[in-house]
């Protein structure tokens, strides 16, 4: 990806809808149709920055809530996004790379 480009992952009810027919679950009105219950959304980001070799990683939490008119809001836990920066952060970043290979 060149130097200040970007790549739009879509919304989070794409999001939402990309998770579900992964897991093989049936959505409707961003709702699952069984007995399960959305609590949170976690989107994590890794990236390569500039001529590092290493990845550096964020998250951010939102919660779900599932509303009366049968609708997903989102909202953020935090206000911040957390970063993964340090040595061992980095770390933990190749271990969510490594889990999505195997």
């Amino acid at each position: 990806m060149p130097c200040g480009s970007f790549s739009h992952v879509g919304t989070f009810e794409t999001i939402l809808q990309r998770l579900c027919r992964a897991h093989d679950l049936t959505l409707e009105h961003n709702r699952p149709t069984d007995d399960i219950v959305f609590h949170s959304l976690d989107i994590r980001v890794v990236a390569i920055y500039g001529s590092e070799d290493h990845p550096i990683g964020a998250e951010r939490r939102f919660r779900l809530h599932m509303t009366d008119d049968k609708a997903c809001t989102l909202a953020p836990v935090s206000v911040d996004t957390k970063r993964y920066a340090s040595r061992l952060q980095r770390w933990r970043v190749r271990q969510w790379v490594r889990r999505l290979d195997g």
